[in-house]
């Protein structure tokens, strides 16, 4: 039976040496925990992906002759503007006869009026122009240096059928210039789409769409989209377009541009499919903190093409960009934006600076529901728990966009403490298990984390945080951690653990109550059938472990069986109960799931994922093996861990503020 040995690390202080910042933590006592006990920490690198919907959504937006309000973009001034700090365009959708700039404003963000202003404030242009169509995706920037408001947006040419649509054609970007904000002026075509990337080779239509407007040091940057692949004729779908960049320049005397060149890299972007999206971008707002640049932009969703959500990514040039994933996603059915999530743009200031409120992001973003009818909303940076701490300061991102600065230490500020990174987000999050040295028994327990060191590397030891671990490195099994039984075959190889079925690995050593197993899991090639992990009482037994027979014989169990629902067996030996979950495996589901199977000895507890947890009827305090059971679904495993476990788990408290790191002086030294 195995036992977690009590073990302390010799406290110095001279790896401290490079490390800038730090925050302390309180981890609260729980009955039992003990010493070396493992608690889970998500870090933060930033408040702008970690995002939650305001609960009085959609907001109350004029429509005008729309369906509804769309494509909101919002700036902010402190001490008001003609009376209003906010200030919004969007344009009303659909038809694309109402889709024209319209302006409201307000003073808590909730509140929207058009008083004092005459909607639309462009009009479209007269028949056979270039905007006779419409005017959509309005984005605008106000420029102190000229005192001077200016608009992008896209125009489109009525009375012709073209790729786009049968109603309209030559899609092209104008711009518009405003002194109060209120009323506009046209100063006429900003991209004259004669590149050959800007229009179809075989019809010459225009093919531009989508601006986000900066201002920068005396130069403008605009970017905006093109819906022309790269064979120079095809049409790329909405949200599945390339990214350009253009710069220009305002002479305020002749209210003219000058100046205009397109970047010679153009595209400069095409997000490549990844497991959330498909390939390409659309509507994207450009927005910059400190020294960084924050592209929120639409893409469409593998599962659902014709399904759309929020995604973001980074640069530092304005012309690379780093995917930092899906930010906002859809609503569930029979909500407002249960179609989609679409064009967004967070609260900035008249630079183009995101604006943060005690810290957090506000961001606006308009969605459709089934119906067709569009509504804007308003999020925010959700509100951290108490195991969350956010890694970012007023200057900007403050830790490695890969955490691998980040450390944890006792409450002397320089004992190290072991720590596991379960799940890394590149410029996104964490999740850390960090060991507590200290008995958490009886008395809170005071550690530090840190971060801010460029050239770190990581530290992260699963096999030094748990009480077992394995993640597979390697081409085999490790045997003289499980004994392998089945007629099916095993194989090791990119960190995961595969099993064909019929096949089983068992744990050598046992785990009484005080113990989880937590495992990362997903089906193989199959559409059919089941898989299972849990504790179990013999090592390497052929019996089928979802079976009324193994069921008797002491069993606590997870099982997953596609097409139909999550199962929970708990058993003392003599005794079982079987449970189903509410939350019903969809054919063919190979993504991976989170597992954990708990036992205190006196109380079985089942979860997977984020689903409610189960608790069991027949628990025992004897000790057991951990199995993974690939019964008659093929299995394959990211990781398995065994770590210490009491009901209620250890709490979190309160987080210091953020300190920048001292010389550490009368350190306090542990001995094994």
């Amino acid at each position: 039976m195995y036992q977690q040995p009590n073990i302390r690390s010799k406290a110095s202080s001279a790896w401290l040496a490079g490390w800038t910042y730090r925050k302390s933590h309180v981890v609260g006592a729980s009955a039992g925990a003990g010493t070396n006990y493992a608690v889970k920490i998500r870090a933060y690198y930033d408040p702008f992906s970690h995002l939650s919907k305001y609960i009085g959504n959609p907001l109350n937006i004029p429509r005008y002759n729309g369906r509804g309000p769309v494509h909101p973009d919002v700036i902010y001034f402190p001490d008001g503007k003609d009376g209003y700090k906010y200030w919004m365009v969007y344009t009303p959708h659909p038809p694309p006869t109402a889709e024209l700039p319209s302006i409201v404003r307000s003073n808590d963000g909730i509140t929207w009026t058009d008083s004092g202003i005459s909607n639309p404030v462009l009009p479209a242009g007269s028949p056979g122009q270039w905007d006779s169509s419409h005017l959509a995706d309005p984005d605008i920037v106000y420029v102190s240096d000229f005192h001077k408001w200016f608009m992008v947006y896209a125009g489109a040419q009525a009375s012709r059928s073209g790729k786009f649509s049968a109603r309209y054609c030559n899609s092209t970007i104008g711009l518009a210039y405003s002194n109060d904000g209120k009323t506009w002026t046209k100063a006429g075509i900003l991209v004259d789409s004669t590149a050959s990337y800007e229009h179809f080779s075989d019809t010459d239509e225009k093919a531009t769409s989508q601006p986000s407007l900066m201002y920068e040091n005396g130069v403008f940057y605009l970017w905006y989209v093109t819906a022309v692949d790269v064979d120079g004729a095809s049409y790329l779908p909405n949200n599945r377009r390339r990214l350009l960049l253009a710069t220009f320049a305002w002479d305020n005397t002749n209210k003219v541009v000058t100046g205009f060149t397109r970047d010679s890299g153009n595209p400069i972007f095409v997000p490549a499919q990844d497991a959330d999206f498909q390939s390409g971008l659309g509507h994207a707002k450009v927005v910059k903190y400190g020294s960084t640049y924050y592209m929120y932009c639409v893409r469409e969703r593998v599962t659902s093409p014709d399904k759309c959500e929020l995604a973001l990514f980074t640069s530092v040039d304005k012309k690379t960009w780093i995917n930092r994933g899906r930010v906002l996603a859809r609503g569930t059915r029979g909500a407002w934006d249960d179609t989609y999530v679409y064009r967004a743009s967070p609260v900035v200031d008249q630079t183009g600076t995101i604006v943060l409120f005690s810290g957090a992001l506000h961001l606006y973003y308009s969605g459709y529901r089934s119906n067709g009818a569009p509504h804007i909303g308003y999020a925010t940076t959700a509100t951290l728990s108490s195991n969350e701490v956010m890694l970012f300061g007023t200057d900007g991102p403050r830790a490695r966009s890969d955490f691998a600065d980040v450390r944890f230490t006792d409450d002397d500020g320089a004992t190290l403490l072991n720590y596991w990174a379960e799940t890394e987000s590149d410029g996104n999050y964490a999740d850390f298990w960090v060991q507590i040295q200290d008995d958490l028994s009886s008395a809170n327990q005071t550690i530090y984390i840190y971060w801010g060191k460029s050239e770190a590397t990581t530290t992260s030891d699963g096999a030094n945080t748990f009480a077992f671990f394995d993640d597979f490195l390697g081409s085999s099994n490790d045997a003289t951690k499980w004994i392998s039984t089945g007629t099916g075959s095993l194989s090791v190889s990119n960190s995961e653990l595969g099993l064909n079925h019929p096949m089983n690995v068992t744990t050598r050593g046992t785990y009484t109550g005080g113990y989880a197993a937590r495992f990362k899991v997903k089906t193989g090639a199959v559409t059919a059938g089941a898989w299972v992990v849990g504790f179990v009482t013999t090592p390497g037994s052929s019996l089928a472990v979802d079976e009324t027979t193994a069921r008797r014989h002491g069993t606590h169990i997870l099982r997953l069986r596609l097409r139909r629902h999550y199962g929970y067996t708990s058993g003392d030996g003599a005794h079982y109960a079987y449970h189903n979950s509410t939350t019903r495996v969809l054919t063919g589901d190979t993504e991976y799931h989170t597992c954990e199977v708990r036992r205190t000895g006196t109380a079985d507890k089942f979860q997977i994922d984020t689903d409610s947890e189960v608790t069991g009827s027949h628990p025992t305090n004897l000790a057991r093996h951990v199995r993974l059971h690939a019964y008659s679904a093929d299995m394959i495993v990211d990781y398995v861990v065994v770590r210490k476990y009491v009901n209620p788990e250890p709490s979190h408290g309160a987080w210091g503020p953020e300190e920048n790191v001292q010389p550490v002086r009368n350190v306090r030294v542990r001995l094994a």
